[in-house]
Order: C-alpha cells, then sequence, then structure tokens
C-alpha cells in the first residue's frame, strides 16, 4: 500500500495512536477533554479524507490503509520507518559462458556496470518478479530461473560510517540462456554478454563479485555485505 500523507500533527497522532488500543472508539471516548472539539474534529476528518480512519455505527476505528500505516511506523512515534528495498539478482550465463550485464545509463549510478536487477513489486511473488525483471533489462523469456541465495546490502557514508544510507535485501536468481549473444539497449540501460560481470576500466556495482562466488555452492546461501556507498 502507497501512503499518499503523512501524519505530521500531534492531535492526528493522538488519534491514531488511541485507535491502536481497540477495535473501535465512540467520539466521547476518543477525544481528549483537553482538546476542543471544532479543532479534534477537524483532524478526525484529515484522517477520515486521507483513508486511514472510518466510521460506522460502532464508532471510529482504523482502516486497512490505516492499520498498515501504523504497522510501519514506531508506534511511539507514529514516523515512518525507513524500510529495506526488496529486489532480485540475475545472474544468467549464456552457452558460451559469457554473463549477462547490465550498464545504467542514468542516475544514481549513471556508468555502473553488474548483474541485472530490479525491485520487487508490492504483493508481488518473487518468482514472477525475477521473470518480469528478465525480459525487462534483457527481453528474454522462457529461461528456466532458480532462486540460489539471498544477499543483504548495507551501504554506509564513506565519511560516516555508522550513517546507514540505503539498505537492500537481495534475491539472486540463476539461469542457463543458451544460444545468445545479442545486445539489447533502453534509454535507462544497456545490457549485454560479457566473460566478466565487473571490470577494472569502469565503475561496478559492490558486492556482485562476491555474489558470483556464492553461486559456487549448491546450498542456499545467505550473506550479510557492509559497503561504502558511492553516492
Amino acid at each position: 500500500m502507497k501512503f499518499d500523507y503523512v501524519i505530521d500533527h500531534v492531535i492526528q497522532k493522538e488519534i491514531m495512536s488511541r485507535l491502536t488500543k481497540a477495535e473501535y472508539f465512540r467520539f466521547s471516548e476518543l477525544k481528549s477533554e483537553k482538546i476542543e472539539s471544532n479543532l479534534f474534529m477537524y483532524h478526525l476528518r484529515q484522517l477520515m479524507r486521507h483513508g486511514l480512519v472510518e466510521k460506522n455505527e460502532n464508532g471510529y476505528q482504523l482502516t486497512r490503509l490505516g492499520k498498515s500505516y501504523i504497522d510501519r511506523s514506531t508506534l511511539e512515534t507514529l514516523v515512518l520507518r525507513p524500510q529495506a528495498k526488496i529486489i532480485t539478482i540475475l545472474a544468467v550465463q549464456n552457452n558460451l559462458n559469457q554473463w549477462l550485464v547490465l550498464e545504467r545509463l542514468h542516475q544514481p549510478y549513471l556508468g555502473y556496470r553488474g548483474m541485472p536487477s530490479g525491485k520487487v513489486h508490492y504483493g508481488e511473488d518473487l518468482q514472477h518478479a525475477a521473470i518480469r525483471e528478465l525480459k525487462e533489462k534483457a527481453n528474454l523469456e522462457n529461461i528456466d530461473l532458480k532462486l540460489r541465495g539471498n544477499i543483504i546490502l548495507r551501504y554506509y557514508a564513506k565519511d560516516e560510517p555508522s550513517l546507514i544510507v540505503s539498505h537492500v535485501v537481495g534475491y539472486v536468481f540463476s539461469g542457463k540462456a543458451g544460444n545468445v549473444s545479442s545486445e539489447y539497449v533502453r534509454p535507462e540501460f544497456r545490457s549485454f554478454w560479457d566473460k566478466e560481470v565487473t571490470c577494472e576500466d569502469t565503475n561496478n556495482f559492490q558486492g556482485h563479485n562476491e555474489i558470483i562466488e556464492l553461486l559456487d555452492t549448491e546450498n542456499l546461501f545467505i550473506k550479510t555485505l557492509n559497503l561504502p556507498s558511492d553516492y
């Protein structure tokens, strides 16, 4: 679920916090005696207008969207928590043992190369996400993709190592593409085949060489890497 509204007013936070304590509240139970009725009603209507609170015959309660907002927030302050980005990473080779490589043609990471990857859409099955990304990034279909493992990439600021600037959870899929060697170019990226995923003469996505090493094991792998951010 996407939120087009951020709760930043103290009265609205109080209403949402109060509604976490029971299935529903009547108006008299929900309103604090310290808040004037018209002011309280204004903020309650704001929450209702944005689909976070609803009224039924029993009283006021959180909507499905409201419960999702609470679930993704720090309960004490109702500040939305940053979420790790979930992606699929595609380790695909052709029959010449060349790797499918993607070069980004936009920021961030303009000019960087590595294995194709992409975000898992909300509610999407992992296998479907990998198949979709392979079609979008390389125009390839009907390739048997196998889940090989999970890699957690935490990027920290170079000038402040305690500051995490990006957190990625990657599901690595491998597959064989057969007799394929053609390039696929879009405005945002270029996909091609090469003996090496990374190259000394270019900028490379960090962690991809480690993924290749992990692919040597037949068991599902789980690996965490802490890396300096490139931006």
